[in-house]
């Protein structure tokens, strides 16, 4: 079936030396195109775009600025004890 499609001049070279470089049409570029992102739901909606990691537990209380000094101090002691540094 034939049908027009109003694409932008960059996007057409792109399909066409796609197709010549597939040794194929450009019929087949834009209908293997088509059926890809219909049947995967559209790039934009099944990609995430980032993944949020979380850990501990949500009413724990964040350590204080000293407490998170005393801890850094504590690792760096321990790095020279072991001649890590």
């Amino acid at each position: 079936m034939r049908t027009t499609v109003d694409l932008p001049e960059a996007l057409l070279r792109l399909a066409r030396r796609r197709a010549g470089a597939a040794r194929t049409t450009l019929s087949e570029i834009v209908v293997e195109a088509l059926q890809a992102f219909l049947t995967t739901g559209g790039a934009r909606e099944s990609e995430t775009p980032y993944q949020v990691l979380t850990f501990g537990s949500p009413s724990a209380r964040f350590p204080s600025e000293a407490e998170l000094q005393e801890a850094l101090d504590a690792d760096d002691a321990e790095s020279i004890r072991l001649g890590r540094r």
